[in-house]
């Protein structure tokens, strides 16, 4: 009894001590790590360098280098570091209870910890779902606060270098860092310790004693990233598309990065989700869409740029820094001729006789070429534009730069003007759409630099959004000749005569189409290379099916395509995939049937679902396009002649013997560029029955003609009673398939 007593009391008090030792041991942070959606907001705690370390390692944080976690706290560089990357700390802006990750350079040391340079470390934490150091696939949104370290008493900043970045076995790729004075967005690789950035930083914007929020969208699979910065709710600098220095990602990284002293930063509320659940309009189906898009309401009153930007950096406009990548530009003078009033952007003249023009370009970058565009897309460029007051011929322009301040740009949109000085669109072709001087109107332009195709559609705003122009317009050459990279776009308006332009609404995006079938755009032409019109009474000399296929595929063969006729039959066909050979902004797939088809038939051309584009989108289902040939009139091929046993005309039945041989002489004159076959029958009935069946084929060469009296010989069954026997048709058809007769038939009774 008193031995159940002690241990009934041991049990008791260690029950005591656990629930005790629960209740005194908070949670390291709020953490959430669901699916494919990982979120932290490091609790309301502090905890040391020590306890953050082994803490947080039950979240899969851990220290990092530029390509691995180092996930085991037996790690050497733990050791030489003395645990000091990371801790737990009270929010340094004094909020109430909330706490972030104090990331330290150096563990409060300087230079190396052992055979470490700590330059290069930080603190990092994989993917959800994702073990440490293996690869992650697919689309992923990353948002994060953070705060640069200042003296609590000056509100100085106090060694602010530090990196945040998405870790590839390649290296590091920055989405923001900063050299203790200005922030930089997009790419950077800190491998040399005394050379921390580069001279020619991109996209920096000045850092200030604020919480800023970082948004990222990251897609492995395409091979590039965009960065977003905030302050408040302000919208401070954006940066894309970003291309990865590798698609092998492994981690999210935060670094300070200080070398001859200590560097501190500190980081809240992370999130990293899979883009497949995402809600925003930024995204759709995995891929970032859009680039940039600004209404120009943020610019009130009536603001105008007083000098020309001739880099990214030299001279002002009414744009905030870095917030928007556009470039001033303008050919003389120092007025850059640009306003913006109401939120609506007015270029063109309004002082001195300059072109003028405002630029999408970021310096450096590439917006698409012909390798990225299967990565991300075509490029898509839309804006509304009201053509106020056009007085030349080239009044406005919109031109594409291969690159970021290129000499030569292609003219790809051109405003001029009519014989009655309307404004009108200029094609390349010479055509031209009249516009309303009163009127907006919204372009559309779809860029393919692959096939180097552009395709505009323009509607009416104030004409119920009607189509006015649709126009797809091929490489030509000269300024003409649609470029195979783009790195900037400008819009240009201005010159000597006067012109100006209203410009609102400007997007740019990719756009990665699917495949796609128009039955009613499918082109047929026939052995003499006509276009076939309809779909009912085809002929049967088919030479070509084209098919096009709506936008960039890969890997279609013919293999892809099936042609079958209602009796289940299959018509071979070979096949040629044909790279926007009509500049269309898609390839078409040309099929060639390898026979003649038969007349009065149904056909059905079927393309296989798993069609796929560059982009990576399948037809999704099968896509079917029916035709049938004609009946065709063949009374003018075969005609019969003369019905003869031996050398004696039948006339009656009773001229017909069993085991007797009937000759069956026939016409024929074969017009057709193909052999014809011809088969005769002899059928015997009695009382309406069939009951007796004799035939024979030939063939007639293309281009031939005469009279045949020995190919068709007969023998009359000798199971026919003939006796029975009311009556004899002879017919004379192409074959037993079609069943298509070449003339009346005959017959005896």
């Amino acid at each position: 009894m008193k031995l159940r007593k002690i241990i009934s009391l041991i049990v008791t008090i260690g029950l005591i001590m656990t629930c005790m030792a629960i209740v005194s041991m908070p949670s390291v942070s709020a953490a959430t790590k669901t699916g494919n959606t990982y979120s932290m907001n490091f609790g309301t705690v502090a905890y040391g360098y020590t306890d953050t370390l082994s803490r947080l390692s039950t979240y899969d944080w851990w220290a990092a280098d530029n390509t691995q976690l180092f996930n085991s706290t037996s790690n050497s560089l733990y050791k030489a570091a003395s645990y000091k990357f990371a801790q737990i700390v009270a929010d340094p802006t004094g909020t109430a209870n909330n706490y972030c990750l104090e990331v330290i350079s150096a563990a409060g040391t300087h230079g190396t910890a052992g055979s470490y340079v700590i330059k290069n470390y930080g603190y990092g934490t994989t993917f959800p779902g994702v073990a440490a150091n293996q690869d992650v696939s697919g689309a992923w949104e990353i948002e994060f606060y953070f705060i640069p370290n200042f003296n609590s008493s000056t509100g100085a900043l106090e060694n602010d270098e530090f990196a945040f970045t998405i870790n590839t076995s390649a290296g590091p790729n920055n989405l923001v860092s900063s050299d203790g004075t200005n922030m930089i967005l997009g790419q950077f690789n800190p491998t040399t310790a005394s050379v921390p950035f580069s001279t020619a930083a991109i996209n920096t914007v000045p850092l200030q004693k604020a919480t800023y929020r970082v948004k990222a969208f990251l897609n492995i699979d395409q091979g590039y990233y965009s960065v977003e910065l905030w302050q408040g709710g302000n919208l401070i600098a954006r940066r894309s598309p970003i291309t990865l220095n590798n698609t092998n990602v492994r981690f999210l990284k935060f670094s300070a990065l200080g070398i001859s002293s200590t560097c501190k930063v500190y980081v809240d509320n992370l999130s990293i989700k899979s883009a497949e659940s995402s809600t925003s309009t930024l995204y759709a189906d995995g891929r970032e869409k859009l680039i940039y898009s600004d209404n120009f309401n943020a610019y009130t009153g009536n603001t105008a740029a007083t000098t020309a930007m001739t880099s990214e950096t030299t001279g002002t406009s009414f744009f905030p820094a870095k917030y928007t990548p556009w470039r001033v530009f303008a050919n003389t003078g120092t007025n850059g001729n640009y306003s913006v009033t109401d939120g609506v952007l007015r270029i063109g003249k309004q002082n001195g006789t300059e072109r003028s023009a405002m630029i999408y370009a970021i310096p450096g970058e590439t917006i698409v070429n012909t390798s990225t565009e299967p990565t991300r897309g075509m490029l898509n460029v839309s804006f509304k534009i009201n053509p106020a007051d056009i007085k030349a011929n080239q009044g406005f322009t919109l031109e594409l730069g291969n690159a970021p301040s290129a000499s030569t740009q292609t003219k790809v949109l051109i405003l001029g003007l009519t014989a009655q000085n309307e404004p009108k669109i200029m094609h390349l072709d010479g055509t031209g759409t009249v516009l309303n001087p009163a009127h907006w109107y919204t372009v559309n332009m779809t860029v393919d630099v692959i096939n180097r195709g552009i395709k505009f559609v323009v509607t009416d705003d104030d004409d119920s959004g009607a189509v006015v122009s649709s126009y797809v317009q091929a490489p030509d050459s000269g300024s003409y000749m649609t470029p195979t990279a783009i790195g900037e776009i400008m819009f240009r308006a201005g010159d000597n005569a006067g012109s100006y332009v209203y410009l609102d609404d400007v997007n740019i995006s990719y756009v990665t189409p699917e495949p796609s079938v128009d039955t009613a755009n499918i082109v047929m032409t026939d052995g003499d290379g006509s276009t076939v019109e309809g779909t009912t009474g085809v002929t049967t000399d088919i030479d070509e099916i084209v098919v096009p296929l709506g936008t960039i595929v890969s890997g279609t063969t013919i293999s892809d395509f099936t042609l079958v006729d209602n009796d289940s039959n299959t018509i071979t066909c070979t096949g040629t995939l044909n790279h926007g050979n009509a500049y269309s902004c898609g390839d078409t797939f040309t099929l060639s049937p390898s026979s003649a088809l038969q007349s009065g038939k149904i056909y059905t051309l079927t393309v296989a679902s798993t069609v796929a584009s560059v982009y990576g989108d399948t037809l999704g289902t099968p896509a079917t396009f029916t035709f049938t040939t004609a009946i065709e009139d063949r009374s003018d091929l075969m005609e019969i002649t003369a019905v003869r046993i031996g050398g004696t005309a039948v006339n009656s039945l009773s001229d017909i013997t069993a085991g007797s041989t009937i000759n069956v002489d026939f016409d024929y004159v074969n017009s057709t560029a193909d052999t014809i076959n011809g088969t005769a029958i002899v059928a015997f009935y009695s009382g309406g029955t069939l009951v007796g069946i004799v035939y024979d084929d030939t063939t007639v060469a293309a281009g031939a003609h005469g009279t045949d009296t020995t190919t068709f010989a007969l023998t009359v069954p000798v199971t026919v009673n003939m006796a029975t026997v009311d009556k004899v048709s002879v017919f004379l058809w192409d074959d037993f398939i079609n069943i298509m007769p070449y003339c009346e038939h005959l017959e005896f009774e």
